[in-house]
């Protein structure tokens, strides 16, 4: 009975043992806690792994598309600045050079003078036309000018026969020397002034191979006996109108041409005189 009794406790003993070894090995409530707890940090680690080199990949794809499209439009904003200054050194005139009672014009890309007139205190661009009569003005300058209206006439230019409207300027300047009360002729077909011959016999003309030299002619007395000695030139023809009288016109000024040279024959210039 007594054997009976100690089998069966030490029976009960080894299940008990054997409870506590499975409890023992099975995770306790504390430590299935910390193991789900666990789990998140660990997956968010992972995915910030993966976001730093996306985020390094993404800043280098940038910079690397950023980098040329900065230097590209440097170089177009660059670029037209430059051509605009090239052409605008091509297509404007020379400055001239203003002297005592008049100016030299150099010759421009184009063969021609030009300059700057200033018509009524309006300044304008101008070319030398001796083959026009009368200095003539492009219609827009002529209102900007405001010179009053006047009447119709044919006069002559270099390219023919046009019709304008002979008016009068208060004042007409070409580097430092002035006309007072000078006829001019507007047209609507110009873009500039042509200077013409009404005006250039005011002047003293030395042309050499690439500039012009206008000094004033002050003398009187000169201008007169130029004016006495013009040549075959005819005056402008007005165009009457029922309410219009003929005009009081002069006849433009015929100039003479000749070329004068160094002994060797080297060096020549154009001097214009009556």
């Amino acid at each position: 009975m007594a054997s009976s009794d100690r089998n069966t406790r030490q029976a009960n003993l080894g299940n008990h043992q054997d409870r506590a070894q499975i409890q023992a090995s099975r995770p306790t409530t504390a430590t299935r806690h910390h193991c789900l707890t666990r789990r998140p940090a660990n997956h968010g680690s992972g995915i910030k792994y993966l976001l730093y080199p996306s985020l390094v990949l993404g800043l280098l794809w940038l910079a690397a598309h950023q980098l040329p499209q900065k230097t590209q439009q440097q170089t177009v904003q660059a670029r037209p600045q430059t051509e605009l200054e090239s052409i605008r050194n091509e297509n404007s005139p020379i400055e001239p050079q203003i002297i005592a009672g008049g100016v030299i014009l150099q010759r421009d890309r184009t063969g021609y003078f030009k300059g700057t007139v200033i018509i009524n205190d309006v300044p304008m661009p101008f070319l030398i036309d001796t083959g026009a009569s009368h200095t003539t003005l492009p219609m827009g300058m002529a209102n900007m000018a405001r010179l009053p209206a006047g009447r119709s006439i044919q006069s002559q230019t270099a390219g023919g026969e046009v019709i304008g409207q002979l008016t009068r300027a208060d004042s007409l300047k070409i580097g430092n020397a002035e006309l007072r009360n000078i006829d001019v002729v507007t047209n609507q077909h110009l873009e500039e002034v042509l200077i013409g011959m009404n005006t250039l016999k005011h002047f003293r003309m030395t042309q050499t191979e690439n500039s012009l030299t206008l000094v004033a002619n002050s003398n009187p007395a000169q201008i007169d006996e130029t004016e006495r000695n013009l040549s075959s030139a005819q005056p402008p023809q007005p165009t009457e109108t029922e309410d219009d009288e003929p005009a009081d016109l002069k006849a433009p000024t015929r100039w003479k041409k000749s070329t004068v040279c160094d002994n060797a024959g080297l060096h020549c210039r154009t001097v214009y005189g009556h």
